[in-house]
């Protein structure tokens, strides 16, 4: 499968000076990305996807403290109680699936176009995929050490996939 091309590459299809940084960001096996979007920008090709499923921090704990999978299909439990199950209380036990929190790993290209983000729709924007406003931190990505800099470089860079 071949992707169209971003169009916030420079017109040759090069990478922009940020959007290399962010690469370097997005490589650096301390901060993880690759390890579950892996791929060569210079492959048009490449899915930045392992194809896996990862718990990246996005179930959310309800006020009684059952964690479940906000808006998830399987959620009739919580509509079976009165609750709706896309709403804004998701502290209904799911039984045998309410510690349910993997989730399939997407391909990154054309991300700059496919908002919002997350199984959820959690986070609004590409900064929010990586700053930890929109998951547990540091469990998308090991991001909290980074600079506004690096984190802005890293988003240049997945709008360039």
């Amino acid at each position: 499968m071949e992707f169209a091309g971003s169009p916030f590459r420079n017109e040759d299809g090069s990478l922009t000076e940020a959007q290399k940084r962010g690469w370097k960001v997005f490589s650096d096996p301390k901060v993880g990305c690759i390890e579950c979007h892996p791929g060569d920008p210079k492959n048009p090709s490449a899915l930045f996807s392992d194809a896996q499923t990862h718990d990246v921090g996005t179930g959310r704990v309800g006020q009684d403290g059952f964690r479940t999978t906000p808006g998830a299909v399987f959620n009739t439990a919580a509509l079976e109680k009165g609750v709706d199950p896309y709403g804004e209380e998701y502290d209904v036990p799911i039984i045998g699936l309410d510690l349910v929190k993997e989730f399939d790993t997407p391909t990154l290209r054309d991300i700059y176009a496919s908002g919002t983000y997350f199984h959820d729709g959690s986070a609004e924007t590409l900064m929010a995929t990586i700053d930890n406003t929109a998951t547990t931190k540091d469990m998308h990505g090991i991001t909290s050490h980074l600079s506004n800099q690096e984190l802005q470089d890293l988003v240049e860079f997945m709008k360039a996939l």
